[in-house]
């Protein structure tokens, strides 16, 4: 996992076991929110762009 990944949970890159705890923590998190895992990805990659300021995606 990349940077984007550390910046978001402010945390050094997970070991093996901790990737299945952090993947299952992202399918029960789209589980509630319910707008699929591309949409979860692209918004994080959006921010991890500008963390500080929103910037309205139009694509």
């Amino acid at each position: 996992m990349g940077p984007g990944r550390r910046l978001s949970t402010f945390t050094p890159p997970p070991q093996e076991g901790r990737r299945a705890t952090l993947t299952a923590r992202l399918i029960d998190l789209d589980d509630v929110l319910r707008v699929g895992m591309q949409v979860m990805e692209d918004s994080l990659c959006n921010w991890q762009k500008s963390p500080t300021t929103f910037i309205h995606f139009k694509g």
